[in-house]
């Protein structure tokens, strides 16, 4: 049922133009399979010269990295799980 070492369904959603995107991204906690990734890989993200995501439409830094990426998710995750389960990924608003 849930599992650990797992790659969730996220979707990143910019607050100053409102673009999606979809990514793959590994957690440590435990997870039910509804938001788990169903592909290996969904869109790419964009960086900035420190590593930092970006907007990939409006290059509005998110100051998210690889661990402050997966940080987030899983308080997220942690917070919302009933609620992230029903709508099938963890979204993230960032910028």
């Amino acid at each position: 049922m849930n599992r650990t070492g797992t790659k969730l369904k996220a979707q990143l959603t910019c607050r100053r133009c409102r673009a999606e995107v979809v990514v793959c991204v590994p957690v440590r906690v435990a997870s039910p399979p509804e938001v788990w990734c169903d592909h290996p890989s969904h869109g790419p993200v964009d960086k900035d010269a420190r590593g930092d995501l970006v907007c990939p439409e409006c290059f509005n830094p998110w100051h998210l990295s690889g661990e402050a990426l997966i940080d987030a998710i899983e308080d997220s995750l942690r917070r919302h799980l009933d609620y992230w389960a029903r709508v099938g990924s963890v979204e993230l608003k960032c910028g």
